[in-house]
């Protein structure tokens, strides 16, 4: 009689628990990050600081081919490239910073180049990878599969599947 006892109570005791688990809303898993490489295809921006609500979180790693095959980067000769079927007539640049992770939410980005110029542009980040480049020639933006016309010197709000904008 007092195992029956025990078992019942241990019983009602998961019962109640699994209930309210249930109406609680589960166990829910934590937010997962949002795990960002932000490129520049262009000489404009390639060298430029990156702020996040106004913090700097780094700069942009700059790589410069010449077209003799010169690879510089951040201005450092690294290496020289065998030649290609066809020369490129003036400087290839570009700028990454990867491993940028930030909980989603909303966030002003900003750019400043070290000739002073600012790009910077709102948007509600949500969890997950993504691939953010800025086409300085286009004044472009392309945020994963999305994307929007951004100029220097206008700050904007961009709206993303998925997100709010700011």
């Amino acid at each position: 009689m007092k195992i029956y006892k025990m078992t019942f109570s241990l019983s009602l005791l998961c019962a109640l628990a699994t209930v309210f688990l249930f109406l609680a809303g589960g166990c829910s898993k934590a937010k997962e990050p949002a795990k960002i490489i932000l490129n520049i295809d262009g000489q404009e921006f390639s060298d430029a600081q990156i702020y996040i609500d106004g913090k700097s979180v780094g700069c942009f790693t700059q790589t410069v081919i010449k077209p003799n095959g010169e690879l510089y980067i951040d201005g450092v000769l690294q290496a020289t490239l065998p030649p290609r079927g066809t020369q490129p007539e003036e400087d290839t640049c570009s700028g990454a910073l990867d491993s940028l992770i930030l909980p989603p939410g909303n966030y002003t980005i900003t750019y400043l180049s070290s000739a002073g110029k600012r790009l910077e542009f709102a948007v509600d980040i949500v969890s997950g990878y993504h691939l953010v480049t800025y086409f300085p020639e286009k004044e472009t933006i392309k945020w994963d599969d999305e994307s929007f016309k951004i100029s220097p010197g206008q700050p904007q709000a961009i709206k993303l599947k998925g997100g709010r904008s700011k």
